[in-house]
């Protein structure tokens, strides 16, 4: 394996673990939904989930490609 496809295997996993992490927390946030607070921060980590995910499949989608 040459390294850059290692950092991009990395890069990869860090992706789908943001993804998956922030929307855990936003889902925390949306059950507490306690004030605006809780609000904002739910919309953002649903901000960063819909983000990351996105990048994970292009980037899968370009790995995959050539």
């Amino acid at each position: 394996m040459n390294e850059e496809l290692i950092f991009s295997l990395l890069l990869g996993v860090i992706m789908f673990a943001v993804a998956v992490m922030a929307f855990w927390r936003g889902l925390i946030h949306w059950k507490r939904g306690g004030g605006i607070k809780d609000k904002v921060l739910m919309m953002v980590m649903f901000v960063v989930s819909a983000f990351a995910t996105v990048s994970f499949w292009t980037w899968v989608i370009d790995l995959s490609s050539g």
